[in-house]
């Protein structure tokens, strides 16, 4: 049997974070990396949107190559790219979490490097519930 309790939301920047606990036959079961995400690469957004203060001053994630296509909503702070790049009009094809295909503009987009400025790699990996994550080594 397994409780789970939704402890409320917060807001960091421009990011809203649920907290849940689940609680099982272990108390704490963290989510494990099962294997890298192949045709995935780490990128993260560029400087300027992640110091904005609002989510919906980020850059758009959109649903094809085109400033007027439909919104699929905004990126993580993490953003995964399909690699080799697929580039088109000046935007970058990625995968959302929830593993629908959309595209960001590319100039939001720089190179992926660990914020205490070690030698950590970003691996996009499929974690243990089956979902799209990031595993860092």
């Amino acid at each position: 049997m397994k409780l789970q309790f939704n402890l409320g939301a917060f807001t960091l920047a421009a990011f809203t974070f649920v907290v849940t606990i689940t609680l099982g036959p272990s108390i704490a079961s963290a989510l494990t990396a099962v294997q890298p995400a192949p045709g995935l690469a780490c990128m993260s957004l560029d400087s300027q949107a992640l110091q904005t203060m609002q989510q919906s001053d980020l850059p758009p994630v959109l649903a094809a190559p085109n400033p007027s296509a439909a919104r699929l909503g905004y990126p993580s702070a993490i953003v995964f790219v399909k690699w080799p790049l697929v580039q088109q009009s000046g935007y970058t094809e990625m995968e959302r979490l929830n593993g629908q295909t959309g595209w960001i503009a590319t100039d939001h987009l720089t190179t992926w490097y660990p914020l205490n400025g070690g030698n950590a790699k970003c691996v996009p990996s499929i974690m243990s519930d089956g979902q799209l994550g990031t595993s860092i080594h």
